[in-house]
């Protein structure tokens, strides 16, 4: 058996049977907390489950990293465990395809050992980001590396049992950042069990509907961000949920007409991204809880 599953995994079949669908969040937000402070928090919110952030930034702390000790992991494990959490997913998002080769090797071990710590700690989900297309290099090249580094995450995660889940971004330059970008890598790449982590801030940011991006990726859709966006793809926010123009019921209705079973995760940045938003995790958590009870009521139930 591959690492260190037997002994730590948070997930059995009970469990799987109990969690096919519910709130998560993503803890971007509480980097200044740490994973015990965090999980107590969204339990007494009412969450089921966590997504663990591994990027960090001037105002993002990483949770934890594929550095991450045997006893670290068995730490983490038991205090999601013992919490009744489930853990959704790991994030570990970096550019998979810059000019310099050793980079690129790089970004794919590091995606590659994300995913052992992910059998580690019991999850079966790992979302990856894309990239930036470089002047240097010039976009057919990019698409190139991009579906190799693609095909190499996803070959690695297969083998492990876990889904490699690419999702789009915004940002000026990166290669994936539409329905037809993801459309175009999923259709190069040629995989079946390769997926989307789906987030609608990105879509309303640019300018494109959220909720026809989502219709016509949900045959590859296995995760799902709550997180709203506004103001193009040169000038986008991130603001607090029902503050973009991110078309909460007819996602809600989409979630419910598709039968969508995995969770819908919190990923909250109007502090960082929007003007006017203080930076407050338990307040911005709690918010958030209350949005979605409200506009996701009827596929919660």
């Amino acid at each position: 058996m591959h690492g260190m599953s037997s002994r730590f995994a948070t997930r059995n079949a009970d469990e799987e049977s109990r969690n096919m669908a519910g709130l998560s969040f993503h803890t971007s937000l509480f980097g200044d907390y740490s994973i015990e402070e965090t999980v107590a928090i969204l339990v007494d919110l009412g969450f089921n489950a966590i997504e663990l952030n591994m990027e960090s930034s001037p105002d993002f702390h990483a949770h934890l990293t594929p550095d991450a000790t045997p006893d670290e992991r068995a730490a983490i494990v038991e205090t999601i465990r013992s919490s009744g959490l489930c853990l959704s997913s790991l994030s570990p998002h970096c550019d998979m395809i810059p000019a310099d080769e050793r980079m690129r090797q790089e970004a794919i071990e590091y995606i590659h050992r994300s995913i052992d710590l992910a059998v580690d700690l019991g999850t079966d989900i790992v979302h990856i980001a894309s990239g930036w297309i470089t002047e240097e290099a010039g976009e057919d090249l990019c698409w190139q590396w991009m579906v190799e580094a693609t095909r190499a995450c996803v070959d690695y995660g297969r083998e492990r049992d876990v889904k490699v889940a690419m999702e789009a971004g915004v940002f000026p330059g990166l290669i994936v950042w539409s329905p037809e970008t993801l459309l175009k890598l999923i259709e190069l790449v040629g995989y079946d069990d390769f997926y989307v982590n789906f987030d609608p801030s990105h879509f309303a940011a640019a300018g494109l509907d959220a909720v026809a991006a989502f219709l016509r990726l949900q045959d590859r859709i296995i995760n799902v961000h709550a997180k709203d966006g506004r103001g193009g793809r040169d000038a986008f926010e991130f603001p607090a949920l029902g503050d973009g123009d991110v078309d909460w019921p007819g996602l809600a209705q989409a979630l419910i007409d598709i039968d969508y079973k995995g969770y819908v995760a919190v990923e909250y940045e109007a502090h960082f991204f929007s003007k006017g938003y203080p930076k407050d995790p338990p307040g911005a958590a709690r918010q958030s809880k209350k949005f979605l009870d409200r506009v996701l009521s009827d596929w919660l139930q």
